[in-house]
């Protein structure tokens, strides 16, 4: 069930199950809150599971800032009006960015931290990808010219990533509230195109479980296994053959491996 808060006079959705000890989700880009609508539905049996609506996506309303640091004060302001304290953080892909960046700012409310799909370093990025958001957002935003880009992307998403994102908020392009989110959208893809949030991940001194798929085309592991070795917080979990949305090949696994390493620091 939706339940909605006022955050610096804008409306944020989020949606709150179960009871116990609080895990916070945070998604990805151009996603929602419903991507964690069966693995929340798995360890509400256990803990208290609130899925947050970035801003600008979902039911949310959009803001002009979409910096990472900005969106993590935002996040940081939900927690607080929740009441939430010692809680679990969860974050897919854009959400992960914002989890390191939450983390290390304010460890003391925090668990753990479990990061699946995480942006880390823009060289995560396939070149295409980099390039494309690096010189054709800007001008997309600036000449507001939103319906084919993201036509691109439901093209890209169907052949490449293989799951359909969640772009309800998007199927009226002519409506002046959606245009701005998906224009809000595209800043916080370009925003990310200059980012390295390794310096913020080496100031979390929680544990921290990172979950990859091997053939995840849209974020590479490749880029971030010299910082393995040198993070001893830092623990892995890898799936075979699995791509980007891993939660949703491998549902009631992963939920397995978040329970164990939120129990024991293990995912075996």
């Amino acid at each position: 069930m939706d339940s909605l808060l006022r955050i610096n006079n804008r409306q944020i959705s989020y949606s709150d199950v179960g009871e116990g000890k609080a895990i916070v989700f945070l998604h990805g880009w151009m996603d929602s809150k419903k991507a964690y609508e069966k693995i929340a539905a798995i360890l509400s049996k256990k803990y208290r599971c609130i899925c947050i609506d970035l801003p600008g996506f979902g039911k949310s309303d959009y803001i002009k800032d979409v910096r990472v640091e900005k969106i993590s004060t935002v996040i940081h302001k939900i927690i607080k009006k929740l009441r939430i304290n010692n809680f679990y953080l969860v974050g897919h892909s854009l959400g992960g960015a914002i989890s390191i960046v939450y983390a290390s700012k304010h460890q003391e409310n925090i668990e753990k931290v479990v990061l699946i799909s995480p942006f880390v370093r823009f060289t995560q990025f396939p070149k295409l990808v980099f390039y494309l958001v690096r010189y054709l957002a800007p001008y997309l935003v600036d000449k507001k010219i939103i319906s084919p880009i993201f036509k691109l992307v439901k093209v890209v998403n169907k052949t490449i990533i293989d799951r359909k994102i969640d772009v309800d908020y998007i199927k009226n392009l002519r409506k002046e509230k959606v245009k701005n989110k998906a224009i809000n959208a595209l800043k916080y893809a370009y925003q990310l195109n200059s980012l390295d949030l390794y310096s913020y991940l080496r100031r979390i001194r929680k544990d921290v479980l990172i979950v990859y798929g091997t053939k995840d085309s849209l974020l590479s592991i490749k880029p971030l296994e010299p910082l393995f070795g040198v993070l001893n917080n830092i623990h892995l979990a890898i799936y075979e053959n699995v791509r980007h949305y891993i939660f949703s090949y491998n549902t009631e696994d992963l939920a397995k491996k978040i329970d164990l390493f939120f129990e024991s620091n293990t995912v075996q």
